[in-house]
Parts: C-alpha cells; structure tokens; sequence
C-alpha cells in the first residue's frame, strides 16, 4: 500500500483558478504529481465545497494575480500594516468620529490650498 500526499484545499483552489505559479513556488509545484495537478486543474472552483466562502475565490483574477507576485511582497507588507493601522483607529475613535475628523481635515486642507491660490 502506497503513502499518500494530502494537500491543503487552497493549494487545490488555486490550481483550479489557474493561478498555482503565481502562489507557489517552483520547486513545491515540482513536488506534485502531474496526474495530481492536472485532475485539480481540470476542476472548476465551484466544485470544491466551500468555495464560495474562500476569500481567494472572491477576488478577482487579475486583482489576485497582482497581490501574488513576488516583486510586490513588500508592498502587500506594506498595504497589510496600513489597514492594522487602520481598522485599529477605527475601533478607538469609532467610524462617526473618524468620518468627521477626516472631513474637517479635508476641509481645512483645501481652504488652506485656496488661500495660498489668492
């Protein structure tokens, strides 16, 4: 009896989605049988029970595409801390609050902008 690989079903989204190059790296991809991967390619992602609520099948394509490659890591670091940042002001200062604090910068900002026109 042979020993059997069990893969994470992400990894087998992914395949579906046609989108394992830009998510894994070469040498796990190289790690996979092809009748494995082509089975799992040939499946649509709606086929996978619970696929709709997976956030990477919600995202588009090209969207995920983009966040995936590896020259914008660092920019996905980036982007990750500023939401933190974010939804951590969020829950201190509440949603009213920072929506009238953002417009009375705004607004200050712009007069500020005008009067140096004038």
């Amino acid at each position: 009896m042979g020993i059997y690989t069990i893969y994470h079903s992400n990894v087998k989204l992914c395949y579906s989605l046609g989108i394992e190059k830009q998510i894994f790296l070469e040498n796990f991809l190289e790690k996979i049988p092809k009748t494995t991967s082509h089975y799992w390619k040939t499946k649509k992602a709606e086929d996978f029970c619970g696929s709709e609520y997976e956030e990477i099948s919600n995202c588009s394509l090209q969207k995920l595409k983009i966040i995936a490659e590896i020259r914008a890591k660092h920019l996905l670091k980036v982007f990750v801390s500023f939401c933190r940042l974010y939804f951590f002001v969020l829950n201190i200062l509440g949603v009213k609050n920072f929506q009238n604090l953002a417009v009375c910068k705004f607004a200050s900002s712009h007069i500020l902008k005008l009067s140096v026109f004038c």
